[in-house]
């Protein structure tokens, strides 16, 4: 038998700094938004991502536990922002956060260009905003800060970097 090793690629890495976080109206998949709206002064991003459920059993004869991939879920997590109260996107947040119905897309925008005049990769997800908090830290030398907590509803499609 003739093994073949397949050599790694060179990394093409992207830091965080500069990913910029976008909304949109409610109820509209992202391919049609027209008009996004930036979420500012964001400390923290949550992960974008579907996670499947593990499924076991633990059989008796052979002492091994079965193991298969059950129900998909979207993902989601907490975004964490510095309260701005004036921020057009975190009012936006809010009002997703009151909406108990729609779904709000959600656009990421990676800053990794292929061209000085490019676009970054483009991540666009459906979700509802389950939580948003003021949260007031521990002492007078704190700004205030908002947690908010996404779910996504539908899997994130990702467009590449032009």
């Amino acid at each position: 038998m003739t093994v073949v090793y397949v050599a790694a690629s060179t990394p093409n890495v992207v830091g965080v700094a500069k990913t910029q976080l976008y909304i949109g109206p409610a109820a509209t998949f992202p391919a049609s938004v027209t008009t996004w709206t930036a979420l500012g002064t964001v400390l923290a991003l949550p992960a974008v991502g579907p996670k499947d459920a593990k499924v076991t059993a633990e059989t008796i004869g052979n002492s091994l536990t079965l193991k298969a991939k059950g129900v998909t879920d979207a993902g989601g997590g907490n975004l964490s922002l510095t309260e701005d109260f004036s921020d057009v996107g975190q009012t936006s947040l809010k009002a997703a956060y009151a909406d108990k119905t729609n779904d709000y897309p959600f656009r990421y925008i990676l800053p990794n260009p292929a061209t000085s005049t490019g676009t970054g990769t483009i991540i666009d997800v459906m979700g509802k905003v389950m939580q948003f908090q003021s949260d007031f830290g521990s002492g007078p030398n704190n700004f205030i800060k908002a947690s908010a907590e996404l779910e996504y509803t539908t899997l994130a499609t990702y467009t590449a970097a032009v």
